[in-house]
């Protein structure tokens, strides 16, 4: 299968996490697929590193629903649409199985896709010496207790506002 002309391609970021090397032996050899495709711009395999987008149009995201959480939040405010492709266990957020990629990135490219709206938020928590810590969330988040047990003291504000 020959490539599109790069004129015509979208330019898409690959995005997966090169520190599990059974991941990263499942993503590579998937690259050259994405490629027909689109212009990639930039492979970023390590997800604790600032996001180098170039310009990017969208993300291709290989791994599970952590990878695309991971690449939400590096991301920031710079927020790109996500293809996931599922190299994970759950694969909610990561739907595409690799056996359909040929068949789902053309699509893509040719803007043939139903693009779903995630809910991205900030939020944070107040530890225990009083230091906020800032976080970026995706469609939910969690308040976990662990040991030892105890009571927590919750406050949800909604820009700005307390509500509960």
């Amino acid at each position: 299968m020959s490539k599109a002309p790069a004129a015509i391609r979208p330019r898409a970021v690959v995005i997966f996490d090169g520190g599990r090397p059974k991941l990263r032996k499942r993503a590579e050899p998937l690259l050259p697929v994405v490629e027909r495709y689109f212009e990639v711009v930039s492979v970023q395999t390590d997800l604790d590193a600032a996001l180098e987008a170039h310009g990017a149009e969208l993300a291709v995201t290989m791994g599970g629903d952590g990878t695309i959480l991971r690449t939400a939040r590096l991301m920031q405010d710079q927020q790109l649409p996500v293809v996931g492709v599922n190299l994970g266990n759950v694969g909610f957020l990561a739907a595409l199985q690799p056996e359909h990629l040929d068949q789902a990135l053309p699509e893509v490219a040719a803007g043939r896709h139903l693009l779903i709206d995630h809910l991205m938020f900030r939020w944070s928590v107040v530890n225990d010496q009083g230091e906020t810590e800032p976080q970026l969330g995706l469609n939910e988040a969690a308040v976990l207790g662990g040991a030892p047990f105890s009571m927590l003291e919750a406050r949800l504000f909604i820009d700005g506002d307390l509500v509960a």
